[in-house]
């Protein structure tokens, strides 16, 4: 039985259709070669999983191995056992590696000039009457290591040095691809932020780094708007301090040069230049780019937590594990190789973006899109068709408002090309389940769960097992995730915490800053609920089905709800109101809000059409719920708002709203990354009118 008490429904099996149909499993392959190298007879997925976290340093050497990865591999295991958890781990300790090496030059799309690593398309422009995506630059393997060779160079020329940081306040493009893999050549270390943060959100992030160099863009397109990225970019760079050069792209012009005011008003000291300027310091470069290797460990970005409060945490993500890790899911769990292509809708503020430029580990080509997703609601899809692309990246939320505004994929257009879809971010629900197998039924439907601090996915799907309706398969190989009670019990069949028992290499060890300082936050983050032993935790309600081994995340974070000790996620509250409230509520947000030394659920929902809220919805819904799941489950109150917060990408802002529900004052919400932050001050004066005189105001 599947978390809501409901038999499991099987939504595809092998002998379905999945990339690369005509060929046996990529995971099967990898399978094979470990019973091969091992003297092994492993039968399955669920064998290979146990013995890559029993045996994992024989797994590593075989994932080095088999993946085909270039480095100074070095002697001594690739995995010694026994650091804490709360340590940096002993992943291939005598390794000496560099990413970009590994992403330019380890697949069979190597220096290909007719195989592209990233078509890069923008927002349509409407003074041309014209909708349709507009391709600003392609860019071939080829063409991407020389760029890359030059760019590495002058990077050098600007004194940037291994360990030091190179940043972004810009939006996807060919020029990122290259920043980023420039960047790492060197031993440096990339971060990023999105064009459309506010000088503050730059500067929170920025700031705890110290960067030397700032590449940005002169403007950017949003749902027909053109926004200008200049003026903010030169208020970073005024309050920052220690930038000194300022590489400036032309982001929707082909010729990639900027607009002539973009360049000018910077203070004092920092070098100006344009993307061809700066590319061409680096025209004396060697032949051969100069690929600094690095330990193994060796931090290649820093991306950052959502900071809906407070500073965000900077999060260093080490280099040859991300790089690895992605490798191997994207080959033998995507079953994807040098062969496919990626679209993916995700703003450089999104560790989306990241793991999508990743793509480039197995060779595949990258189709970049910068804008709004309902610009038309069809543009993304026109980008398939155009494209061929094979692999679409998109969030649940994307694809529940394409089902609920009726949209048909192939309705129209020819995207028989795309044979699998990547979802993460949020709980996908049975609906879009549904939505998927009535409108494109030959598309594989790739549910997985991550996060930030991973740099990629801990569950993950595969092509060797069946899938069940709203869950997911299980841990990626190597990964040993468990659904946890409070003293570390392993559970199934019932509500838990998904931690992480033993390492993994893409788990970060370090936070950015002072040392000590981050040290201790980083302890506190993941470690402090599970101590003796430590065990990574980042804190996802999770439920083990016991008969199909399939997961379920049911709240992600503080979406994590606890009324009176019973913990569930505020997912299965959506679920229903999804399911059967269609008519009468159109979005819906779920927050606990501390009442003594318990918790009361505060559901806020926003009507269809803005209709006053009747009792008899509210009564129907309760109903629903303690039938559904329990009258513990009920909330407390339910009560009618203008709209729910979201980002950009369609994620519901759990944490802000339960802040301010919970008396935290609006000063103090970072609005960063907030696509409607207008909706706030009506929380906060929900908040004010219901609570009693002794509400704390923090």
């Amino acid at each position: 039985m599947s978390y809501n008490g409901k038999p499991a429904e099987v939504f595809w099996k092998p002998g379905d259709p999945r990339p690369h149909s005509d060929e046996e499993p990529f995971m099967d392959k990898f399978r094979k070669a470990a019973n091969k190298r091992y003297g092994l007879n492993m039968k399955d997925y669920w064998e290979f999983h146990a013995w890559s976290i029993k045996e994992h340093a024989k797994f590593m050497d075989l994932a080095w191995d088999y993946l085909g990865l270039i480095g100074e591999r070095g002697d001594g295991p690739a995995f010694i056992p026994g650091t804490p958890m709360d340590q940096e781990q002993p992943y291939f300790p005598t390794a000496r590696i560099n990413v970009a090496e590994n992403l330019l030059l380890a697949h069979k799309s190597a220096l290909s000039k007719t195989k592209y690593a990233m078509i890069a398309t923008v927002e349509g422009d409407p003074k041309t009457g014209s909708k349709e995506p507009k391709e600003t630059r392609r860019i071939s393997y080829y063409e991407l290591y020389h760029e890359v060779r030059k760019a590495s160079h002058a990077l050098r020329k600007m004194g940037v040095k291994p360990g030091e940081s190179v940043v972004s306040f810009a939006a996807t493009n060919c020029e990122m691809l290259v920043v980023f893999m420039a960047t790492v050549a060197i031993g440096a270390i990339f971060s990023s932020t999105p064009a459309e943060f506010g000088v503050n959100a730059v500067l929170d992030r920025y700031d705890i780094i110290k960067p030397r160099v700032l590449f940005t863009i002169d403007a950017y397109r949003y749902s027909g708007k053109r926004h200008d990225v200049s003026e903010r970019a030169r208020e970073v760079v005024r309050r920052l301090g220690g930038i000194e050069h300022v590489v400036c792209i032309g982001h929707l012009d082909e010729s990639r040069e900027p607009a002539l005011d973009a360049l000018k008003g910077y203070p004092d000291g920092p070098a100006i230049h344009t993307w061809h300027g700066f590319l061409g310091q680096g025209n004396d470069a060697p032949k051969e780019i100069d690929f600094t290797r690095m330990p193994f460990n060796h931090p290649m970005w820093i991306v950052f937590s959502s900071g809906t409060t407070g500073k965000p945490k900077s999060i260093m993500g080490p280099g040859g594990g991300v790089m690895l890790m992605r490798k191997l899911v994207y080959t033998v769990h995507f079953n994807m190789d040098h062969r496919d292509s990626y679209l993916q809708f995700a703003t450089m503020g999104w560790i989306v973006w990241n793991m999508h430029i990743m793509w480039t580990t197995i060779g595949g080509t990258v189709v970049a899109y910068d804008g709004s997703p309902f610009y038309p609601q069809e543009v993304l899809w026109r980008l398939i068709e155009k494209y061929k692309v094979t692999q679409l990246g998109a969030s649940p939320r994307y694809l529940q408002t394409l089902d609920k505004d009726g949209f048909k994929p192939n309705a129209g257009r020819d995207v028989s090309s795309l044979a699998q879809i990547y979802t993460t971010g949020a709980p996908v629900t049975p609906t879009v389940y549904e939505y998927i197998k009535r409108e494109i039924p030959w598309v594989f439907l790739n549910n997985a769960a991550g996060g930030t601090e991973l740099g990629g996915s801990a569950l993950q799907s595969n092509h060797t097992m069946p899938m069940n309706k709203g869950e997911l398969m299980g841990p990626v190989l190597g990964v040993d995730a468990i659904s946890a009670a409070p003293d570390g019990r392993a559970l199934e069949g019932e509500e838990g915490t998904m931690v992480f028992r033993s390492p993994f290499p893409n788990m970060p060890y370090q936070f950015a800053g002072d040392l000590k300082e981050a040290r201790a936050r980083y302890v506190d983050t993941y470690f402090s609920d599970w101590t003796d032993p430590p065990m990574f935790n980042m804190n996802d309600s999770v439920y083990l089905n016991p008969e199909t081994r399939g997961w379920n995340v049911l709240g992600r974070a503080d979406g994590v709800l606890n009324p009176s000790g019973v913990r569930f996620g505020s997912s299965e509250l959506y679920y229903i109101i999804e399911k059967d409230f269609g008519n009468d509520i159109e979005d819906s947000i779920a927050v606990g809000q501390k009442a003594g030394d318990d918790e009361r659920v505060l559901l806020f929902v926003k009507t269809v059409g803005d209709k006053p809220l009747s009792a008899e919805v509210i009564g129907r819904l309760k109903k629903a719920i303690a039938n559904a799941l329990s009258r513990r489950h009920v909330p407390e109150i339910i009560a009618q708002c203008p709209g729910v917060p979201v980002t950009a990408t369609g994620k519901k802002l759990e944490p802000s709203v339960k802040k301010i529900v919970n008396g935290v004052s609006l000063a103090k919400i970072n609005r960063t990354g907030v696509a409607n932050p207008e909706l706030y001050p009506w929380f906060e004066a929900w908040t004010a009118s219901h609570s009693g005189k002794n509400q704390a105001r923090l």
